[in-house]
């Protein structure tokens, strides 16, 4: 069995052959991951493609089972903060949804070898997902953390802990030199944390 998914798995090139369709709904209420992801972080009132108005986080939340017959499926205002920059966003179509240890990196250090279910499992995985500006997110791209850190020093501490905490979780492989610098940042910018 395994044998198998990892051959069916040598030939998965694009994004949907090895992760599924996108952001899952598991819930069924319209608002898939990226969805729920924005409606729960953002700090002000939501406003929503197809629903006049603004409405609060929770009421947003539970908007298609509260109030039927209006959309409450696509955010496109509110307020969040980008951890890697410390920007201000308020438009829905100026983030991106990254995965913090990036889906290509995550396939070439093991994922490769996963069954379908396990990968959608890590699309998904809200541990592993932190709502940035599209700008940086395309800077970061695939890049792990010897070729990308976040811009904003105070978050650097953070970033490391968490890219480890997800190559651990999920039995991902972490290379010497990736260790070694997720070490060397440690030491530099989680000092105050550890006193």
């Amino acid at each position: 069995m395994l044998l198998a998914t990892i051959l069916s798995n040598v030939d998965a090139t694009t994004r949907t052959d090895r992760w599924g369709k996108g952001w899952s709904d598991d819930d069924r209420d319209c608002q898939d991951t990226r969805a729920e992801m924005l409606i729960k972080n953002s700090k002000d009132k939501i406003k929503f493609k197809r629903v006049g108005g603004v409405y609060d986080r929770e009421d947003a939340d539970r908007g298609n089972q509260a109030m039927s017959g209006k959309s409450f499926c696509h955010v496109t205002q509110g307020e969040w903060f980008d951890p890697y920059t410390g920007k201000t966003l308020r438009l829905a179509n100026d983030l991106d949804v990254d995965h913090v240890v990036p889906l290509n990196h995550a396939w070439q250090m093991g994922a490769a070898k996963w069954p379908m279910a396990r990968r959608r499992a890590y699309y998904n995985d809200w541990d592993n997902l932190i709502l940035v500006s599209k700008g940086e997110n395309r800077s970061k791209g695939d890049k792990g953390p010897l070729e990308y850190l976040p811009p904003r020093e105070s978050f650097l501490c953070e970033y490391v802990q968490r890219w480890e905490f997800i190559k651990k979780k999920w039995g991902l492989n972490i290379p010497r030199a990736e260790a070694q610098k997720i070490a060397e940042v440690k030491s530099h910018h989680c000092k105050a944390i550890h006193r």
